[in-house]
């Protein structure tokens, strides 16, 4: 935290919207799991990221800055088309968002925010993509691979052969 942000107000303000934009986010989340296509809902949870990025930069909390800045990274790919929102991505936003949660839980009981997030959501996002890939992949792979010819009941003619 900024050693000139110690007035309680402005942190009891942040952590109050940090707390309604992290929840408008987990119920847009669980929206976006059901519909993967609505870019809408998309759209919605990167302006609440924003929003606890923007407010988070200007009274000091760095890591939660940065950690909602790696988290608007991820959803403006999502967004433009370069990452497909897989399970793993999914997966990969609830985790975010529950670490960022846990930042302004930490940051409402005077904790230091922890900076070791920061490189725990690079691991996770490099986990998450491979995932993704190999998804993508073994999806590619059966779309090409030509369906197995249904096997014929052996007919009338082959049952009586075979009694004889």
């Amino acid at each position: 935290m900024d050693p000139g942000t110690n007035n309680p107000d402005i942190i009891e303000f942040f952590l109050a919207d940090a707390g309604e934009h992290l929840q408008t986010i987990n119920d847009d989340l669980l929206a976006l799991e059901q519909d993967k296509e609505d870019l809408h809902l998309v759209d919605k949870i990167f302006r609440d990221v924003h929003a606890i990025k923007g407010s988070a930069g200007m009274i000091g909390f760095s890591v939660v800055s940065q950690f909602s800045h790696k988290i608007e990274d991820l959803l403006a790919k999502i967004r433009d088309h370069k990452l497909n929102l897989s399970e793993s991505v999914i997966d990969l936003l609830f985790h975010a968002v529950d670490m960022l949660a846990h930042q302004v839980e930490n940051i409402s009981h005077g904790q230091k925010e922890e900076d070791t997030i920061l490189a725990m959501f690079d691991d996770l996002y490099a986990a998450a993509l491979l995932s993704a890939e190999m998804s993508e992949d073994q999806e590619i792979f059966r779309e090409k691979t030509p369906p197995s010819p249904p096997i014929a009941a052996p007919s009338a003619e082959t049952k009586r052969s075979e009694t004889e």
